[in-house]
């Protein structure tokens, strides 16, 4: 077989000449083209792979088995004609140039024309990029024909014939006999002459306009022909007869639509499988070559019907993309590792060792242990080593002064130290590696204990070099042999188990790994602790447990975790500024490495288990308080202030995994470090003695473990607040605060008025969160868009509108209660809330038809500044001041009469109950004249509402916005009435009655008259309802008589509890 290095490197060249070439047309070309190219970055890795591999050894194609050969041959030969259509493509754009707008030909020329070429190309690109990776992987031949065939029928399906010599000599290799000619196959038909603006490889130009060396390296293999001789002209473009053609093993495969399949090559280097996301193109595209010789276009047919065989071609790219990615996990998990040399470890002596041996055999026959324990247990006795020599570091300029030797009083732990660091390595040869040859790592994690804890052992036996402890030294009665840390009542469990990953993670070499890829640790150190009720608990010695101060991904506070050697033990908790003001102060005594003098133990409980913490060194006991102190001390306005005027509460806590400050405008990032990871958002709520004053803080703070820990406050307003959530647990937010300017205004002298104002329709702060969950998403957009407590009434319409009534309260400087109303309203992709307030002296517009009710006086809160209409400008930005109440109107408009008077009734008490509300051609509080008719001096047309109390029966009407004291109410007996049964007109000869320009909701009674003196009166009162239909009821409901209604009796409560 002609087949050579020269050819391998010829091919790398092109694709990535040819890569930088489409990368600058694919600018402004379509997303198809873009794709394309992604799929070509994609091949040319591989091939950079294969490359490299060819460049480190001549040798290295020779190498391969006859059939492996083959493959790769005819591999190269698909990829090089794929890369030559490309090629072609590209000059085709490029010799189009550019218009005067700069757009590319792209915007000018029918793109259907070349769609179907460059879909063929992708999925080419697609499946031959995948064979070459596991072509030169270690799966099987077998499996690699297989796949390959499976992969090419697919490509059938869709219409993308292969090369006439591509497929033949696959299935000559791989499934029938070698002596079998392509001819036998695959029929003539498909050949198509070499294009006459195309020359071979050897020629060195594949296009007339481009031209490319020969290989990469300048050189070819003297062994190899050119590669003309074996990348033929072969081209096969799509077809319209294509369902002619003879097809090999799987063959009837009729024209398919083409759409976008997603795919990419995999690098054989790479563990990223990741695919390119494309977009999904539309079905039914055909080929058409009517009137062309040799380019082929592709139009669309709607009245085709759809093939599904885009799924049978990305589960046959799938299934070849796993069965590699499993070649090479199966690779990394039985690669050996090289076994260590003994003679740079240190030394076990035979008594060491017997005392290690004893240790284990007492309770190895409790426990499981595999690769993974055992290298658990080996970093966990080289940390203790670490950790020891550390301290003695810190620990023997302090002593020195105080008059003590060196030796005397660092001897004996010295010598534990090395003692540590013996365990430590027997561990690694004669429980890890007991065998006498290398065994194999079945895990990543397990390969990287491995290799952290061999090269440790090196770097921490460095420091015993120049003085390891004789003989004598290990005679010291505190020296501790054992192999397993002493363990209490409450760690001890039954299971058969030695670590639990979850609490044994912590174990590693590196100061700052957790073991969990979305963990920080802050500071890790060994401790004594007693755990448990006082009747249990035994205080340890040793230093046998270790102490985690950590963050997480997605949090802000520091948590701090307990564990022990053999995992059986973990407690967490978050760590609390209250938890370091309980906690008592270090002592100034240090336990030094003598162990004359110990520290205090402190108190700290995980939940309902009482646990004491001892720390056996000063520096872990004053970072343990002083790190976090530090946050803590930075973050402290994001706690609720004591104020001597108001008091403030939080009312909303959560971490988010992002903040991004944004654009008000664009909502884009405000600049590149706009953004910040694993922070705290707060909401805290001012209540000042008057309710309508609230005001809240957003406060954002950063994550403990940041170099630079922050913490910015925000004013916040009660209502319009702007939030958008497109995604699940993504919210953007934006507000105004009272820092917008505004110069426009002058004294009368022609000098500015300088003033910052609180502006609601020009929002200057924007931010996008991103929650850890969903629902802590929801909690957030329902704090921001409601008040606290509990609405007592809600109601939501059909048209992005909702609302509900809270009670408010002023303690002070007149204690009352009255209502708030939260409008919330969406205008498209935003919602907002409105807040009113409404006292019990209230006037309002009730229309029963419209389903609405109009307040034209209700109060709102509007927020000052501390710089308003001064002459000067500020030396520092403009803060929130305090809050000024506004009035206006405003109407809010109900799903149904049922909810509109449960509405009326939740602005009034629970007691009362709306029974019946019609409009009045009008109401008289005039003597009747000898003609009987009142109407001529009569107020004009009013609403009429009966209200039911128990068992009392107030009325009220309102009559237009023209009288001035538009409301009368009085208590209405049935006794006083006078009515005819076809009479749409009550009499009332003589009662008592109020007028006044309000209505007090809770009694209804009329309020706010002229003259007070004046408001109550007594006279006649005559209502003329617009239809007898209306009268009768109000009638009835007064007398509590049934009403007639059709052929039977209807008592009026009935309709009332139908409506209700």
């Amino acid at each position: 077989m002609d087949f050579g290095v020269g050819d391998v490197l010829e091919v790398a060249k092109l694709a990535w000449d040819l890569y930088d070439q489409c990368y600058k047309v694919a600018k402004a070309a379509p997303g198809e083209f873009r794709q394309l190219v992604s799929e070509l970055a994609g091949l040319k890795g591989v091939l950079k792979n294969i490359r490299d591999d060819v460049n480190s050894e001549r040798s290295y194609v020779k190498r391969l088995d006859q059939d492996r050969k083959e493959s790769l041959e005819r591999l190269l030969k698909s990829i090089f004609s794929s890369l030559r259509k490309t090629q072609q493509l590209v000059v085709y754009f490029k010799s189009l140039g550019t218009d005067e707008e700069g757009l590319q030909v792209w915007k000018r020329t029918k793109w259907v024309h070349k769609r179907g070429e460059i879909l063929q190309l992708r999925k080419q690109m697609t499946a031959d990029g995948t064979l070459l990776g596991l072509c030169m992987s270690d799966i099987n031949n077998a499996s690699l024909a297989r796949i390959e065939i499976t992969i090419e029928e697919a490509l059938n399906k869709q219409g993308l014939e292969l090369e006439d010599d591509e497929v033949a000599p696959l299935m000559k290799s791989r499934t029938f006999s070698s002596t079998h000619r392509d001819s036998d196959f695959i029929s003539t038909s498909t050949a198509i002459p070499k294009r006459p603006t195309e020359r071979t490889l050897g020629e060195k130009t594949l296009v007339n306009d481009m031209d490319y060396p020969s290989s990469a390296s300048g050189e070819s293999d003297p062994g190899s022909p050119p590669l003309a001789r074996i990348f033929r002209q072969t081209s096969t473009p799509i077809k319209s007869h294509l369902r002619h053609t003879s097809v090999p093993i799987g063959g009837n495969p009729p024209p398919s639509p083409f759409t976008d399949d997603g795919g990419s090559f995999i690098n054989r280097r790479s563990s990223d499988h990741k695919g390119y996301l494309g977009e999904n193109y539309p079905k039914g595209l055909l080929v058409d070559t009517k009137g062309k010789s040799n380019d082929y276009y592709l139009t669309t047919t709607p009245e085709t019907p759809t093939i599904d065989h885009e799924q049978e071609f990305a589960a046959a790219i799938g299934t070849a993309k796993e069965e590699l990615s499993r070649i090479r996990q199966k690779e990394r998990q039985t690669r050996p590792l090289k076994k260590p040399d003994r003679g740079l470890y240190p030394e076990v002596a035979s008594r060491v060792e017997l005392a290690f041996e004893q240790s284990l055999k007492t309770e190895i026959e409790y426990r499981s242990l595999n690769t993974r324990d055992w290298l658990r247990i080996g970093t966990w006795w080289l940390l203790k080593a670490t950790f020891r020599l550390e301290a003695l570091e810190m620990s023997n300029a302090e002593m020195q002064r105080g008059g003590l030797s060196k030796t005397q009083i660092s001897s004996s732990s010295y010598t534990q130290s090395y003692i540590d660091l013996l365990k430590a390595t027997w561990i690694l040869f004669e429980c890890v590696l007991k065998s006498d040859y290398v065994i194999p790592m079945h895990s990543d994690e397990n390969r990287k204990l491995f290799k952290d804890l061999e090269d440790s052992i090196r770097t921490e036996y460095k420091v015993f070099r120049s003085g390891v402890p004789d003989d004598g030294a290990f005679e010291h009665p505190d020296l501790n042999f054992e192999i397993w840390e002493h363990q209490q009542s409450s760690e001890e469990t039954t299971e058969p188990i030695l670590f639990e990953m979850d609490n044994s993670r912590w174990i590693t070499v590196e100061p700052g790994d957790s073991g969990n890829e979305d963990e920080r640790v802050v500071l890790r150190t060994f401790v004594d602790a007693a755990i448990g009720g006082r009747a249990a608990r035994v205080h340890s010695r040793g230093a046998s447990y270790m102490l985690i101060l950590y963050t997480m991904e997605g949090q802000s506070e520091p948590l701090v975790s307990l564990v022990n050697q053999s995992g059986t033990l973990g407690l967490s908790r978050i760590l609390t500024p209250e938890d370091l003001e309980d906690l008592s102060p270090p002592s100034s005594t240090v336990i030094d490495v003598s162990r004359t003098r110990e520290m205090d133990a402190i108190q700290f409980n995980f939940g309902a288990l009482e646990t004491r913490i001892r720390f056996v060194y000063h520096a872990d006991a004053e970072g343990f308080t002083s790190i976090p102190q530090e946050y803590f001390n930075i973050v402290k306005n994001r706690e609720p202030r004591e104020l001597s005027t108001a008091t403030e509460t939080l009312i909303f806590e959560s971490s988010l995994e992002a903040a991004i400050e944004l654009n008000t405008s664009t909502l884009k990032p405000l600049n590149k470090k706009s953004k910040a990871e694993s922070c705290n958002l707060r909401i805290l709520e001012t209540t000042r003695k008057e309710g309508w004053q609230t005001t809240r803080r957003l406060v954002l703070s950063s994550s403990a473990a940041e170099r630079y820990p922050w913490c910015r406050e925000f004013f916040l307003p009660m209502d319009r607040v702007q939030l958008n959530r497109d995604l699940a647990r993504e919210v953007n937010i934006k507000w105004s605060d009272c820092s917008r300017e505004d110069f426009t205004k002058t004294d009368g002298s022609y000098n500015t008025i300088f003033s910052y104002i609180y502006d609601d329709t020009r929002p200057n702060h924007a931010y996008n969160f991103l929650f850890r969950f969903d629902a802590h998403a929801d909690e957030f957009r329902k704090t921001i868009l409601s008040l606290r407590p509990t609405a007592t009434f809600d109601w939501k319409n059909d048209h992005d509108q909702s609302g509900a009534i809270y009670e408010i309260q002023d303690i002070d400087p007149k204690p009352k209660k009255y209502k708030g109303i939260v409008l919330t309203c969406k205008v498209l992709d935003w919602t907002y809330s409105q807040l009113f307030y409404s006292y019990r002296d209230t006037d309002y517009k009730y229309d029963e038809n419209n389903l609405s009710v109009n307040f034209p006086q209700l109060s709102y809160t509007d927020y000052r500044s501390s710089h308003f209409k001064e002459p000067w400008k500020p030396n520092k930005s403009a803060q929130f001041s305090k809050c000024e109440k506004k009035v206006n109107q405003q109407t809010f408009e109900f799903p149904s009469p049922e909810v509109l008077r449960e509405f009326m009734a939740a602005m009034s008490v629970e007691q009362n109950q709306l029974i019946f509300s019609a409009r009045a051609s009008y109401v008289s509080t005039d003597k009747g004249h000898i003609f009987g008719s009142s109407k001529s001096k009569s107020k004009g047309g009013a609403e009429v509402q009966l209200w039911k109390r128990g068992n009392q029966i107030r009325f009220a009407s309102r009559w237009g916005d023209l009288v001035d004291e538009k409301w009368l109410s009085m208590t209405i007996s049935s006794k006083a009435m006078r009515y005819s049964s076809d009479s749409n007109k009550i009499n009332i000869d003589r009662t008592m009655y109020k007028i006044g320009r309000n209505i007090n909701i809770v009694d209804f009674e009329a309020v706010k008259a002229k003259d007070e003196s004046r408001a109550t009166k007594q006279g006649p009162l005559t209502i003329c309802f617009a239809s007898t239909r209306d009268r009768e009821v109000f009638t009835a409901l007064v007398e509590g008589k049934p009403l007639q209604q059709g052929s039977r009796t209807r008592n009026i409560w009935d309709d009332l509890s139908a409506l209700n």
